[in-house]
């Protein structure tokens, strides 16, 4: 009988403390399932933002916006550490890249091979803060050969050059003017609604672009100012109606 009676005193004592605890354990574990699913959720979010539909148009689109889209593109520049697998990968695509537009007579005098240096710089990211969608990331890379050198913008998607800056040694002249912008409009397989003659060595040719006009700018420079560049090509919001035509 003394057994039983203990035996109950026990049992008693164990319910009253299951009911003091049980509530907080259940509420623990809910709370760490919803924590789990959270987690989840970013990651299946993040996995959509980084999805790149854009046409190579778009893309030039959501550049020239960054200026005018009072905070709505958010930019950032950022330096990766990459190993050698992924640096020999990235100089493949920028020499396969360049190859295309010497092919198209762009760089007749460059030489492109295995002793081509490529040296990464940052990877720059345009996002649409308003649609996720709209989302871009490009690598500025400086390509050096023998005395010639420049540095390109690629599009880590589509891996083509969306600019070129810091042209040494190539030996470009304002003559060749014509014949570059047409193979730059060939290359991104863009459609030429416009080409204006501006000051002297300056080409502004528009490109439609979703509801966007997009603009290249092709600067020539003189020899006097070869130290700044022989050639740079990069796109523009419509700046070229600003700019007198050049008799």
């Amino acid at each position: 009988m003394r057994h039983k009676n203990l035996l109950i005193c026990i049992t008693a004592i164990a319910l009253a403390v299951s009911c003091i605890f049980w509530p907080s354990l259940v509420s623990s574990y809910q709370d760490q399932k919803m924590r789990d699913r959270v987690e989840l959720d970013k990651v299946e979010d993040t996995s959509d933002i980084q999805t790149d539909t854009l046409s190579i148009k778009e893309k030039l689109s959501l550049i020239i916006q960054t200026n005018d889209s009072d905070g709505e593109i958010a930019v950032t520049n950022q330096s990766y550490d990459w190993g050698s697998a992924e640096l020999d990968s990235l100089k493949k695509i920028c020499l396969n890249e360049l190859k295309k537009l010497k092919q198209k007579g762009m760089f007749p005098k460059v030489t492109l091979d295995k002793n081509t240096m490529v040296f990464y710089d940052t990877t720059t990211t345009y996002l649409d803060t308003k649609n996720y969608s709209r989302r871009l990331r490009v690598h500025s890379i400086t390509v050096q050969s023998a005395d010639k050198s420049l540095r390109i913008i690629i599009d880590d998607s589509s891996h083509k050059i969306l600019a070129i800056d810091n042209v040494e040694g190539f030996g470009i002249r304002a003559s060749d003017a014509d014949r570059i912008v047409k193979t730059w409009g060939e290359y991104l397989e863009l459609t030429e609604e416009s080409i204006m003659k501006a000051k002297k060595g300056y080409r502004f040719v528009k490109y439609k672009a979703g509801k966007e006009n997009v603009c290249y700018m092709f600067v020539f420079y003189s020899k006097e100012n070869a130290e700044e560049g022989e050639l740079s090509i990069f796109p523009e919001k419509d700046y070229g109606q600003q700019v007198s035509e050049e008799k």
